[in-house]
């Protein structure tokens, strides 16, 4: 730890990455943490975002990785055309199915709406009000 103007400290990455595991394994307060530490809980608050932003990164990272592994293994096993167009055809299936329940369940709401409208409560918007 290097000392600086104003009773300041320069913390190392390793410092400043175990205070935030301290903190994220503890159940206090960053304010809690930040005092045991003796670091600011401004400090602690930038520390903990940049370890999240980091995670965040590696995850997206590993992520990519696996996607593009499963590409990688997707070319190397060549489907049948009969293989793609079933494979397109249960795809093709599942849509017309979400298709169908969403136009069910706006049916629905319109129905709602309607049966609310009689009993005089008033949802639509009036298309000549003003904003």
């Amino acid at each position: 730890m290097k000392r600086t103007f104003r009773n300041h400290f320069v913390l190392s990455e390793e410092e400043r990455e175990r205070i935030v595991m301290a903190y994220l394994n503890s159940g206090d307060t960053i304010n809690e943490v930040a005092k045991r530490y003796g670091v600011s809980h401004r400090s602690l608050n930038r520390w903990l975002k940049n370890h999240r932003e980091g995670l965040r990164r590696v995850k997206t990272a590993l992520f990519l990785q696996e996607k593009t592994k499963e590409l990688n293994s997707a070319e190397m096993k060549p489907q049948s055309i009969e293989e793609e167009n079933a494979s397109l055809k249960k795809e093709l299936e599942q849509v017309k199915r979400a298709l169908a329940m969403s136009e069910l369940k706006n049916e629905a709401l319109n129905t709602m709406i309607d049966l609310a409208e009689k009993q005089g409560i008033k949802i639509r918007k009036n298309s000549g009000a003003k904003q």
